[in-house]
């Protein structure tokens, strides 16, 4: 096996967008107040397939499936048994059981990695069938309307490892992709303007009902589908002009470095402190503060991820995906 080495290629901002969109995910999932998740719920998933499609360079397909087995699908597969492990009943039969459901079906804390996968998947697939991007608009098009499509269904049916999701997630990536190809960039003042703009319309989306506060990526739930893919694309494309021009914070950097770990281990981190908090008999001073206890136990988190982050890389990089299992 050989190590992964990304460190002369990363840049700083990158990482820290990715941090920054990892520390909404774990606020949206602490229930933080509805008013915070006007901005926080229509950005932060679509953000990092955006992003991911920002950082995707043409290769091979081979090369691709390669990337994908050892950067993706080997994590995955290694937390659908450290998870099944952890929640079954101590038996053989039970831990099969849920090992099925999480590695096929991608289980409620590990549903992002597949969903990733196949976005990444079959975006490869569309460039070794359109090597010259002449119809990436239509590809553009069709996930569109896979997203209207999804959000009519409403939940009521839900293919395994999330295929519904990816099918439309598969737009926000090629959009990304769109944006580094043309090189669509603003300057400082444009880009703290959009993300201006962002909140602003958030907000009024929000108190008209028809915004974030009730987004549900996982189970294709908004409410209000036109509104959520206006606010995603505006505050995708915000975010990622604006994150260059912000001074880069180490916090953010060191999580930004590890979400891959993160998405699926961070409720047991947040659930594991507010055990803490209700055994020294804090848990009334949270809910009475809770709007900055929230984002308190969310930071603390991030802290945690951070230093397990960095302790798997060093001495486990299998699991954090920075081991090329096949060359």
């Amino acid at each position: 096996m050989e190590h992964i080495s990304t460190q002369s290629t990363r840049l700083a901002w990158v990482d820290q967008l990715r941090g920054i969109l990892f520390l909404m995910v774990i606020l949206c999932h602490l229930r933080c107040p509805e008013e915070m998740r006007y901005v926080t719920d229509p950005v932060f998933l679509a953000g990092f397939f955006v992003l991911s499609g920002w950082l995707y360079k043409r290769k091979d397909f081979l090369t691709h499936l390669k990337g994908i087995f050892n950067t993706l699908l080997v994590p995955y597969f290694l937390y659908s048994i450290i998870i099944s492990v952890w929640g079954c009943d101590k038996s053989i039969n039970g831990f099969f059981d849920i090992l099925l459901i999480n590695f096929i079906g991608g289980g409620d804390s590990l549903w992002f990695i597949p969903c990733l996968i196949l976005v990444q998947l079959m975006f490869s697939i569309y460039c070794t069938l359109d090597k010259t991007d002449k119809y990436l608009w239509l590809l553009l098009l069709l996930c569109t309307i896979a997203f209207f499509v999804v959000s009519f269904i409403n939940g009521s049916t839900h293919l395994s490892r999330n295929a519904d999701t990816a099918l439309y997630c598969t737009g926000y990536f090629g959009l990304g992709y769109l944006i580094r190809m043309w090189n669509v960039t603003t300057n400082r003042n444009r880009a703290y303007g959009l993300i201006a703009a962002y909140i602003v319309l958030c907000i009024i989306a929000g108190v008209m009902g028809i915004g974030g506060g009730d987004v549900d990526l996982h189970n294709n739930r908004f409410p209000s589908s036109v509104t959520f893919l206006i606010l995603s694309l505006l505050g995708s494309f915000a975010f990622l002009n604006c994150a260059p021009y912000v001074r880069t914070t180490a916090y953010f950097n060191q999580l930004g470095k590890y979400t891959l770990f993160a998405f699926p281990f961070h409720s047991y981190v947040f659930r594991a402190i507010l055990k803490v908090l209700d055994k020294v008999e804090l848990m009334n001073f949270y809910q009475d503060y809770f709007s900055i206890c929230v984002i308190v136990v969310g930071l603390a988190t991030g802290l945690v991820l951070i230093a397990i982050g960095g302790f798997l890389t060093k001495y486990c990089p299998l699991l954090m995906g920075k081991y090329k299992v096949i060359k």
